[in-house]
């Protein structure tokens, strides 16, 4: 029996079951990776507001980077109240 008469006969359940399971395991590491990338932008932001380089671009580019801290503090309230963090 090829792998075609195998699905048709098992009815493709264990397929749909490891294609649910790779999409669950995206969904969480994509999860997680959102979570990791918000620390990263606090950080860096952090990191640009003590570098005199760092000030003198936001400067020039017209960022108020205290201002930026807030909004990405907001973004991982919002992001923190999400129910998947406490399901995966």
């Amino acid at each position: 029996m090829n792998l075609v008469e195998q699905f048709n006969r098992i009815g493709g359940k264990i397929n749909e079951a490891s294609i649910n399971d790779r999409n669950l395991q995206y969904l969480k590491d994509n999860y997680y990776g959102i979570g990791d990338e918000l620390n990263d932008i606090h950080i860096h932001i952090k990191d640009i507001q003590t570098n005199m380089d760092g000030k003198q671009w936001a400067d020039d580019n017209n960022i108020d980077l205290n201002k930026e801290m807030r909004i990405f503090q907001q973004i991982e309230k919002l992001f923190d109240k999400s129910k998947l963090g406490k399901a995966l």
